[in-house]
């Protein structure tokens, strides 16, 4: 098995701004030049959309066979487990800047960019259990296994452990078809760094997986245990119903313009300052339009005449 890592990590226990952290690890080249900065342990929360959600039921029989191979035991150890299975992408569909602070994804000794990710959520025993969440990782290996060669892309893991209620809960909404958005965030991961920064958001991640795949090498008399993945301090789950609110109605014989109340235009008062009662009194016993253009008319004379 071949892992592939292009550059050895390193401990640094002496940095330049020891005021801001006391350790870091750094990526070497094979001149042993330092590569990028100084990498240190990320706590803040850092957020995965699911795009893809898998409901998981399996059911395992083993016949246990007795002391005599002609012979099977009456017992058979059954076992029924399931699973809620997302795939994920980095970043938050809920931030209208997501797609201008997306986090990259890179493992330890590598540039690659990591684009697998999965989250497990399974069901505890017992409702007494504590909910837990962890996650793990494999860098990119070549392995030969009967007589074919195959490459395993870098990946990461999260298993969140919940609760048969709520596990119960988180599958209705799956089988309901209420499950229209999924967003999970994690926060103080071991195991995840990056380069220090007075911000809470950060674009690039360095990962550093369980076991000795990616070996830091340690100063001469120092021991000290890096982080790695594993433990995660805070977990965040969301599961969300997305509805299109109703648009306003339309009027189809006008396109899309919406439908608007029409306007009344109010009737003509025509003023009365300034004129006689007796003519007043004509007007009104004017009937049709011939008559209101005449009436009209005498008004207009009327009234110039008063203002001479």
């Amino acid at each position: 098995m071949k892992y592939h890592l292009d550059r050895r990590l390193s401990l640094l226990t002496e940095p330049e701004h020891k005021g801001l952290y006391s350790w870091a690890i750094n990526e070497v080249d094979d001149q042993g030049q330092v590569v990028g900065r100084d990498q240190i342990p990320w706590v803040w929360t850092l957020y995965f959309t699911a795009t893809e959600i898998t409901m998981n039921d399996r059911l395992t029989v083993k016949e246990a066979r007795s002391g005599e191979e002609d012979k099977l035991d009456q017992k058979a150890e059954i076992s029924q487990t399931r699973a809620i299975r997302a795939v994920l992408r980095p970043g938050d569909t809920r931030s209208d800047a997501d797609r201008f602070q997306r986090t990259t994804y890179r493992m330890f000794g590598t540039d690659r960019v990591l684009d697998r990710f999965h989250l497990d959520i399974q069901a505890l025993q017992t409702e007494e259990e504590t909910e837990v969440c962890q996650a793990w990782g494999m860098v990119s290996y070549t392995s030969d296994a009967d007589f074919r060669r195959d490459i395993e892309p870098d990946y990461v893991s999260f298993t969140l452990m919940v609760k048969p209620s709520t596990f119960e809960m988180y599958a209705r909404r799956i089988a309901e078809g209420t499950a229209d958005e999924v967003i999970f965030g994690v926060g103080m991961v071991s195991g995840f760094y990056s380069e220090w920064s007075p911000e809470v958001h950060t674009r690039d991640v360095k990962i550093l997986v369980p076991g000795n795949d990616q070996k830091v090498d340690l100063p001469i008399g120092i021991e000290f245990e890096v982080p790695r993945l594993g433990r995660i301090g805070e977990a965040n789950l969301y599961i969300n119903a997305k509805r299109v609110l109703s648009k306003p109605t339309t009027n189809e014989d006008d396109g899309d313009e919406p439908q608007t109340t029409p306007l009344v235009r109010p009737e003509v008062v025509v003023p009365q300052a300034g004129i006689d009662p007796q003519t007043v009194k004509l007007l009104q016993s004017l009937k049709g339009s011939t008559r209101w253009i005449i009436g009209l008319l005498i008004v207009l004379v009327i009234a110039t005449l008063l203002k001479r």
